[in-house]
């Protein structure tokens, strides 16, 4: 799709079999006009920034090696980098060099200046592990955003378009249970909970420490108390990582069903280690090939 041509891989009403009740199309509504132009805006963008990043990638020394944890078709090692990588973003994907081997996949977990993470699905080999080339390439990323915003739908709830404020949503106050096992809500973790559970979109907004993470398991606990369904997506592994082990502490207090259903997974690269070792929120993915439940 060239990002030139406004609603071109988008749906917008205007194509055979889209549009809300289509044979084709399930729970999906048309994109509204304002939504196709942000969408189209980003597409240009990304388009532009991958046409400067052609040939900008950089190579990466990492050395000493060591599998902190695996299962299944899972592996997790950390290296100590030559030289910081401060531009590395979590997830971030790239391709391991080993003399004599093939080249093997793997994504960035984390890096903390020179200490980096990143997991495979197929062990190293031992020579691996004395000393590795990480190639990477900052197109990937770009590409398959890109390509994340070309499948970009909107459901019938149309939740997309009104958290841009492309449409206008309802706004309200629910009561809230009072009993969240070891956490206790002040009046204003309170009041963000009520407005959550009332409202379509609202957002909270407040400095480290005031319990954000917290707030935002008791939301999650409540809905799955209710049997509703429940993704939590963040900007970084560590911070998915934390509110998935505070909802999962929450659940186990309670006994809460769907916890104990294998029904609240941690999909993707954890960073902590805690929670790697939580084989009930995060099971191999050998067991859970796209078919594990988010609640």
């Amino acid at each position: 799709m060239n990002g030139n041509n406004t609603g071109e891989g988008w749906n917008t009403g205007e194509r055979s079999g889209s549009g809300v009740g289509s044979d084709s199309v399930h729970d999906e509504a048309p994109l509204l006009p304002q939504t196709v132009a942000m969408l189209t805006e980003m597409d240009t963008a990304l388009a532009h920034e991958i046409e400067k990043q052609t040939g900008t990638g950089y190579n990466y020394i990492a050395r000493r090696g060591q599998l902190t944890s695996s299962s299944g078709t899972h592996y997790i090692y950390t290296y100590t980098l030559d030289e910081p990588w401060n531009t590395a973003d979590d997830d971030t994907p790239v391709r391991i060099q080993v003399p004599g081997f093939q080249p093997i996949s793997a994504t960035v977990v984390s890096v903390s200046g020179t200490l980096l993470t990143i997991a495979t699905e197929e062990a190293l080999p031992r020579e691996a592990l004395e000393a590795i080339t990480l190639e990477n390439d900052p197109k990937v990323l770009l590409e398959r955003l890109r390509e994340a915003i070309k499948k970009n739908t909107e459901s019938s709830s149309q939740l997309a378009s009104k958290a841009f404020r492309n449409l206008p949503f309802t706004s309200g106050r629910r009561p809230s249970v009072d009993n969240y096992p070891d956490f206790v809500p002040n009046e204003s973790q309170k009041n963000a909970i009520q407005i959550c559970l009332g409202s379509e979109v609202t957002y909270v907004i407040g400095p480290p420490g005031t319990g954000k993470t917290s707030t935002l398991a008791a939301i999650a606990l409540t809905l799955a108390r209710e049997g509703r369904s429940v993704l939590i997506a963040a900007p970084t592994n560590i911070a998915v990582d934390n509110a998935i082990l505070k909802l999962a502490d929450m659940g186990r207090s309670i006994e809460l069903p769907s916890l104990l259903a294998g029904r609240i997974i941690r999909y993707g690269e954890p960073q902590l280690k805690r929670l790697r070792e939580q084989s009930d929120i995060y099971p191999p993915k050998s067991m859970c090939p796209g078919e594990c439940g988010l609640w």
